[in-house]
């Protein structure tokens, strides 16, 4: 059995799975910059969402899979991938 070369690639980024878990480390490791750099005035939920919608609309981008039924589309897996990073902080 051959390991992968690469966790991340274009093909599995298009999965809601690891989108989820990109955003999660994304947020997780660039977060506690976002808040001194705004003061703690940006809520960290709507910076995941924000990284969310980046990560969706750029890997459809790059794939040329975007049109206007999968921009709408992203909006409602943003908030459900935000959602699901709520739930696994919920966890600790």
């Amino acid at each position: 059995m051959d390991l992968p070369n690469n966790w991340f690639t274009i093909e599995t980024l298009a999965t809601l799975s690891t989108a989820t878990i990109a955003l999660r480390l994304v947020v997780e490791f660039t977060k506690g910059y976002v808040d001194q750099w705004t003061k703690g005035k940006l809520p960290t939920m709507f910076y995941a969402l924000i990284w969310a919608l980046v990560i969706l609309f750029g890997v459809q981008a790059v794939q040329g899979t975007l049109s206007v039924e999968n921009a709408f589309l992203n909006v409602f897996n943003a908030f459900l991938m935000v959602a699901i990073t709520k739930v696994m902080d919920l966890e600790k």
